[in-house]
């Protein structure tokens, strides 16, 4: 049976986040990080060098540990989707737009592939607004309608679907999850 990792707390300062984007409760970010098969030490050394997050450099080289992580795992893994999503958020708040993009469509197609419905909508939006922050409005059109479309399907609670539409509703307000 799998076991989960602790939940790591990120703490970022306010100057690192965009001007549109709202400040975490408290000054943190909350993410999990997965567990992988292989790669021992792998996560545990990315939660350390998340007690960093405020150098750009270790929050990268966080992210790139919990990309090994996702590959290392088997395809179709919760763990991998999580993974990548944790290394897009930190990517993001590198405001490194392009990586955070590509992991966070990159989970979103996997977690589509998995029947989690309402994580892949919201990483295509945190997609969305890393696209934004590009200024590449066409990708970010696009990542927005593959939520939509999720957003209609009749699997989703009535909250799921509000809580997408008003984050697609206002992606620059959104801070990714």
């Amino acid at each position: 049976m799998r076991s989960f990792h602790p939940i790591a707390r990120l703490a970022f300062p306010l100057c690192i986040l965009p001007a549109f984007v709202p400040a975490p409760s408290a000054g943190q970010v909350e993410v999990t990080i997965g567990e992988a098969q292989a790669g021992p030490g792998y996560h545990q050394r990315a939660a350390e060098l998340m007690n960093y997050a405020n150098d750009a450099r270790k929050s990268s080289e966080a992210a790139s540990l919990l990309l090994k992580c996702a590959e290392l795992q088997s395809s179709g893994s919760a763990h991998a989707v999580q993974d990548r999503l944790t290394a897009g958020r930190l990517y993001f708040y590198s405001q490194m737009y392009w990586r955070a993009q590509a992991q966070f469509t990159r989970a979103a197609d996997e977690a589509l592939a998995l029947g989690d419905l309402e994580t892949a909508a919201h990483a295509y939006i945190d997609g969305a607004v890393s696209a934004l922050n590009r200024e590449r409005k066409q990708e970010a059109l696009e990542l927005g309608q593959k939520a939509l479309k999720i957003a209609r399907s009749p699997l989703l609670t009535e909250e799921q679907r509000k809580d997408i539409t008003d984050r697609i509703a206002n992606p620059k307000g959104s801070d990714p999850r």
